[in-house]
């Protein structure tokens, strides 16, 4: 009678093993390696979660004969038995440890952060920890395998930092958990990821982790530490720094100079995060680029006189998003100075929101992303118009921050959501910026408050929806898009 394959395997495992071709080869705190046969020998490897695999590629209980000989001489000696209990009375006191700092009665032990900024440019990042005194952390990557793991570290010969007993605030946890997101566990060396570099007992912040502690910062405390003195900072605010341009033309070349950057002293690359009177600070996109190459490259620049005429219409509103403008008396005469005042035109197009705006400067109207919006702003005895930039670009990001979009030309508001939100606070909000025009199309486009009934039936332990019907705010705004008027239904739904 022939033998299931998988009592063929048992059979064959339970023959070696009884010909002692069988024999311990290695032990780890989770694994045992086993030496099985002769001609040739494999290394079968049974871990304590279960796991069980062979060189010759079987793998589970009856993957190979090899496996099956191993199983029986490590019950035999009563090897894996051993080794399955000591891994459950590591997890008893690990699950121990983790229930400890979770408990209220925990010491209190506090911990405070210092950023470092170098004389040559670096910056670092240390660690305090203590209770009524700070004490210095020498090696963060230390600290943080004695966090993790619950084994003590001695800080001081009057403070020893225990895990077990001790508990920080989940502000400070939250400090510790973004450090080891960026500094792993040290392994073998040749096994060791790239981990950032030490200088004493600051760790050198670049690249991702440089950007990721000033973020971090921007809501919590902190100690500065600069020139050999610290400050405690409350967070890294973000902030407009008060830059000044002066424009004047000469022989036709445009000459620009910036003040107001010269003593800032750039962190991040991108210049988003700067060091200005003593604090950390943090920058809006534009102002970090244009600071940026100011701090490195310079605060005095031109354009040649076959491009300045040019230049200027596009520099001089850029110039005013990102500081104040100061053109020169001569040039101040070829310039025309008017108020802006925007309008914008809403109309409800095909269940789509659609706005138009127009930039009133004086006589002069600027109609945004049309093309003729793209043609040079100047009046008939040559002046050119110079535009508000700020106030420009504030209108903008309202538009953009609301969820419209351009296209071919127009600034169109689709999703369904966003419409609804536009019609109950994005207009009221719109007005505060621009004197704002609506259709009748939008006037009667009213939004309704959702309303909708619907019948549930119990039925073998399960609770199902058989009917769903209703009516949703913004839906008559979405008709035509969505395919639907208004109403919905959902049916057979079922909760489980």
């Amino acid at each position: 009678m022939e033998q299931h394959p998988g009592q063929t395997i048992r059979n064959e495992g339970e023959a070696i093993f009884r010909r002692g071709s069988v024999r311990t080869l290695d032990r780890t705190d989770d694994t045992l390696t086993l030496l099985v046969g002769t001609t040739p020998e494999h290394e079968v490897t049974l871990c304590a979660n279960g796991a069980k695999s062979c060189t010759c590629g079987g793998k589970g209980d009856n993957g190979c004969a090899h496996i099956v000989a191993a199983q029986y001489k490590s019950s035999e000696d009563g090897s894996l038995l051993m080794l399955q209990q000591e891994q459950k009375m590591a997890l008893g006191q690990e699950m121990l440890l983790a229930l400890n700092r979770a408990m209220p009665d925990g010491e209190s032990v506090r911990l405070m952060a210092i950023i470092r900024l170098f004389p040559d440019g670096r910056a670092g990042f240390g660690l305090q920890v203590g209770q009524e005194r700070m004490y210095a952390v020498k090696s963060i990557y230390e600290f943080l395998n004695c966090y993790n793991q619950g084994t003590p570290l001695e800080l001081s010969p009057k403070f020893n930092y225990r895990p077990a007993q001790m508990r920080f605030s989940k502000e400070e946890e939250a400090v510790l958990l973004m450090l080891q997101s960026h500094m792993p566990p040290k392994v073998e060396e040749e096994e060791a990821p790239a981990c950032p570099q030490s200088e004493g007992r600051f760790v050198i912040l670049s690249g991702a982790f440089l950007q990721s502690v000033m973020r971090f910062f921007e809501r919590h405390p902190f100690y500065l530490m600069l020139d050999g003195e610290r400050r405690l900072q409350s967070s890294i605010h973000t902030v407009e720094i008060p830059l000044c341009f002066g424009v004047s033309m000469d022989g036709g070349i445009l000459s620009v100079w910036a003040k107001g950057a010269e003593e800032l002293r750039i962190i991040t690359p991108d210049g988003r995060y700067v060091l200005s009177d003593g604090l950390i600070k943090r920058l809006h996109s534009a102002q970090a680029r244009v600071c940026k190459l100011l701090c490195e490259r310079g605060n005095a620049f031109t354009y040649p006189a076959d491009e300045a005429e040019d230049t200027l219409s596009a520099l001089l509103p850029a110039l005013s998003i990102v500081g104040e403008v100061l053109p020169s008396q001569e040039l101040s005469d070829l310039l025309i100075h008017q108020p802006l005042k925007p309008r914008v035109y809403v109309d409800l197009i095909r269940g789509n929101v659609e706005a138009r705006v127009e930039l009133h400067y004086g006589d002069t109207v600027i109609r945004l992303f049309q093309a003729e919006a793209q043609q040079r702003q100047e009046l008939s005895d040559q002046r050119l118009l110079l535009r508000d930039g700020r106030a420009e670009m504030e209108l903008l990001d309202f538009f953009s921050d609301t969820g419209f979009v351009v296209r071919e030309g127009h600034i169109v508001l689709r999703r369904a959501k966003d419409i609804l939100t536009f019609c109950t606070q994005g207009v009221t909000e719109l007005g505060k910026l621009a004197e704002v025009f609506v259709s009748e199309a939008f006037r009667k486009m009213k939004p309704r408050r959702f309303s909708g009934t619907a019948s549930f039936r119990m039925q073998g332990g399960r609770l199902s929806v058989l009917a769903f019907r209703g009516h949703g705010a913004g839906d008559r705004a979405r008709s035509g898009a969505q395919g639907h008027r208004g109403a919905a239904a959902v049916r057979a739904a079922e909760i489980r």
